[in-house]
């Protein structure tokens, strides 16, 4: 992709977009949903652009004129979040797939369903964290010290839909269902498969864990791991026990994937920093509780040193730090 505008349109009824708005496009697919203060942090703190936040909001205006960004207001109660969120438009999937950066067979048709997505404020508060680390790192690689180090191809950005963290069961009804039990994101599911390795067995595959977010770090040095961060928001809903499970599950997945990979699972608490609307408070206690509950247990912490698992639990706010160190270990040892 050139460095230039891309003009869309013609005469008075055209539109210039620059590559750093190209590549913001390319963000916001990726991630699906955002906030209009989200991708203004991007562009400003991450592609490193000057400009003011009211200039930027007509801009996004401007791009909706031509279907490059979707909008829609989000709005909680009389007293909750109120926000304006966007989505990739079909002229900016278009716009995406000239320059090379999504495939042409791209579903166009998943795009309505973005704006209309369950759980809306709970995605966001994750796309908060994911930005947070991202901007976290970029700041870091732009000291001094750090110049010559490669910034390309840092980490990659990912779905849970895209890497399933999954585990085939044979035979296994009864198992597969104790298996489940109290997990909030696992299920089973039949397999069905021409495959001649599964035609004479019976089984299920098995969710093991579906994080909120992954953040994957590959190394050009064969003899580093490829690291994969997984992001679990914790709003304050789910009892003790369920993190613990998901701890435990997470300590499977790691023991699988042991010679290829390192796992870490970062629980995040939200705090005042996402918004000023904010209802949770202070969340201090509620981190030293649940590191209390993971890290005293003595047999969990035995389990998570044999797996080589790492486990962090902060606060929104101290993410960025904390997932940085885990994502670019060679820089802050």
């Amino acid at each position: 992709m050139d460095d230039v505008s891309v003009i869309k349109g013609k005469g008075r009824s055209r539109l210039e977009v620059k590559t750093s708005e190209i590549l913001l496009l390319e963000y916001l697919e990726r991630h699906r949903l955002l906030t209009m203060a989200q991708l203004y942090k991007y562009f400003t703190q991450f592609l490193g652009e000057e400009i003011k936040e009211y200039s930027f909001k007509n801009r996004l205006r401007r791009l909706e004129e031509f279907k490059l960004v979707r909008s829609s207001s989000f709005a909680e109660g009389f007293d909750g979040e109120r926000f304006k969120c966007c989505s990739i438009g079909t002229g900016g999937i278009n716009l995406l797939i000239e320059n090379g950066l999504l495939f042409e067979d791209y579903n166009k048709n998943q795009i309505y369903q973005l704006l209309e997505k369950k759980n809306k404020l709970h995605f966001l508060y994750t796309q908060e964290v994911v930005l947070n680390i991202m901007c976290t790192t970029k700041q870091r690689l732009s000291l001094p010290q750090y110049k010559h180090y490669s910034q390309t191809k840092l980490y990659s950005s990912l779905s849970p839909s895209h890497v399933p963290y999954e585990m085939w069961i044979e035979k296994a009804s009864k198992p597969v269902a104790m298996f489940n039990k109290g997990a909030a994101h696992a299920r089973a599911a039949q397999f069905i498969n021409n495959n001649q390795q599964y035609k004479k067995t019976t089984g299920d595959w098995v969710t093991i864990i579906r994080p909120d977010w992954i953040l994957k770090r590959e190394f050009e040095n064969q003899g580093q791991k490829t690291r994969y961060l997984n992001i679990e928001l914790d709003t304050g809903t789910e009892p003790f026990e369920q993190l613990e499970d998901k701890v435990w599950r997470y300590c499977i997945l790691a023991e699988r994937e042991s010679n290829s990979s390192k796992h870490g699972v970062l629980f995040v608490l939200p705090d005042e920093s996402f918004s000023k609307r904010t209802k949770y408070g202070d969340r201090s206690q509620r981190i030293t509780n649940i590191r209390e509950k993971i890290f005293n247990d003595p047999l969990m912490a035995d389990r998570i040193k044999k797996v080589n698992l790492a486990v962090g639990v902060v606060s929104l706010r101290n993410a960025g730090v904390v997932a940085t160190n885990f994502l670019v270990p060679k820089l802050f040892k």
